[in-house]
């Protein structure tokens, strides 16, 4: 194998690869109502209108017919799902072998062949496969019978990746917002197909209709490529459809309106079916990925499901005891304050946090108590601390004697006094 046979097998592998796992990862949480886990094992003979005999050219027909009325940039006000759905079994059926497999077993069939493309993990291509994957990208070797594609026939969009940043609230209860990404877009002038009425097929001239060139790779070496003029079909457009080249898309941007479910966390991964860059040639679009940062809030520390914050208490309050108002999720709380309270004390809030995404139980609320030393004093103030120190003996407390309870005691009825005493 010469060094750019095994550097293009290489990428290959790293592509097909993380492709796989990107799908396969239970992180990724299809976010579409019409999810297809959620439904009846689809017929795609009966999503294309086409009977299980019909021919290739057929279904590409019925898909090109149907895609025209339903895309989502046609302006019909078609479901984007149902689209994602017909671009889906025509992916299927216009692949012999997918196809072949669909009528056997379905499409869990289908399913599980892709799942095992990769049989040791991501990054991994089992040894076995090696060879059938050589064979399916035949266009890096000589005398490769790898089906090509043709010229006009619809490719998948490309995958979007989006960053998303959330408020710890949105997070909480959920949102809907609208997520804008650079993708391509169905071309307006040829409603995708990449045709005019002038446009006709002919063989490529730069590889003579072979689809593959061949290079000198050095050390008596030949490379056998795909031809880059026309992308390994054989076969090139002429006069195409000049906003597009041919491609049936054009640059721009898609806004997708994506429903974040509560509970989201930092790190997870949600994944739009049919969100990303639009297909050549009318055909399926790719995916949009969307990575979850949940933003730091001023009052609340988040721990998974459950919250923190702190509430600040006097000394007074510490002592005696007392209520202090704490805000939750939920909106304002009293929060009873025990006669005696030390410092970092806490208080559970059963119930008052967040859920899971696949969980509605919420988490606990902790309340930690601070007790804070006022830095200045009044008059006043200084006045009864100093009585209350003069109470003590004026002997600094020894640490023994932080667990005694009479201290505590003591201050407790000193403040009770002076404070009934002023009432």
């Amino acid at each position: 194998m010469s060094y750019a046979t095994a550097t293009a097998l290489r990428r290959l592998l790293t592509t097909s690869s993380r492709q796989s796992y990107l799908r396969q990862s239970p992180f990724l949480r299809p976010l579409s109502s019409s999810a297809r886990s959620s439904r009846a094992a689809p017929d795609y003979y009966a999503t294309l209108g086409v009977p299980p005999t019909a021919s290739q050219a057929d279904i590409k027909k019925a898909y090109y017919r149907l895609a025209k009325s339903h895309h989502p940039d046609s302006g019909s006000g078609s479901d984007a799902s149902a689209f994602a759905d017909l671009s889906h079994a025509y992916e299927t059926l216009s692949d012999p072998r997918k196809r072949q497999l669909y009528d056997a077993h379905g499409p869990e069939g289908v399913n599980a062949a892709d799942a095992n493309m990769h049989p040791g993990g991501p990054g991994f291509a089992g040894a076995a496969n090696v060879e059938d994957i050589l064979r399916e990208f035949g266009q890096f070797f000589s005398g490769g019978d790898a089906p090509r594609t043709a010229v006009d026939d619809p490719l998948p969009g490309e995958d979007k990746q989006a960053v998303v940043t959330l408020s710890l609230r949105d997070a909480a209860f959920g949102v809907v917002k609208d997520v804008r990404v650079h993708a391509n877009r169905t071309c307006a002038k040829c409603s995708g197909s990449g045709k005019t009425e002038k446009t006709t097929v002919k063989s490529c001239p730069q590889c003579g209709g072979q689809g593959r060139v061949r290079r000198n790779g050095g050390m008596f070496q030949t490379v056998i490529m795909s031809c880059h003029r026309c992308a390994g079909s054989g076969s090139v457009l002429e006069d195409p459809c000049g906003s597009c080249e041919g491609s049936g898309v054009t640059s721009g941007v898609r806004d997708n309106s994506v429903s974040f479910p509560p509970g989201c966390d930092t790190g997870m991964v949600l994944r739009v079916p049919g969100g990303g860059g639009a297909g050549a040639r009318m055909g399926p679009p790719g995916d949009l990925f969307i990575q979850v940062r949940v933003a730091e809030d001023p009052y609340f520390h988040r721990d998974g499901r459950d919250l923190h914050v702190v509430a600040p208490i006097s000394i007074a309050q510490a002592a005696l005891g007392g209520k202090v108002s704490v805000k939750t999720l939920d909106g304002e709380e009293s929060v009873r304050v025990r006669t005696g309270t030390q410092p970092d004390d806490t208080h559970k809030l059963h119930g008052r946090a967040l859920r899971g995404v696949n969980d509605p139980k919420r988490g606990d609320q902790f309340v930690h108590f601070k007790v804070v030393v006022p830095e200045t004093l009044s008059e006043k103030q200084e006045e009864l601390l100093q009585q209350l120190l003069e109470l003590e003996g004026g002997k600094i407390t020894r640490p023994e004697e932080c667990d005694s309870r009479s201290l505590l005691q003591r201050f407790q009825r000193f403040l009770r006094g002076t404070i009934g005493g002023g009432n």
